[in-house]
């Protein structure tokens, strides 16, 4: 059941996120997150869907290994002393 509630709600995200970005005056999209909970199979298809966006520039925020193959750059954000470090990884 929760997987189906999962799926459901990525569904409508999608559904959402096209029909927003096609008349956003800004080429910038940010997704904080946006796989929380998927499986292996739906990891794949963020792929499509981000390749499908029609957005100059996409800041993804994920914990998600796999998707680090999807995109162009890599910034890890670590705390340390109580500060955001800010590396890039690429």
């Amino acid at each position: 059941e929760k997987t189906s509630i999962a799926l459901a709600y990525r569904l409508t995200l999608n559904s959402l996120m096209r029909k927003e970005t096609e008349s956003m005056k800004s080429n910038l999209l940010i997704l904080d997150e946006p796989t929380d909970g998927f499986s292996k199979n739906q990891l794949g298809k963020i792929r499509e869907l981000l390749d499908e966006l029609k957005s100059e520039q996409i800041v993804l925020v994920s914990h998600e290994k796999e998707l680090e193959t999807y995109v162009d750059n890599i910034f890890q954000v670590s705390k340390e002393n109580g500060l955001s470090k800010i590396v890039k990884m690429n």
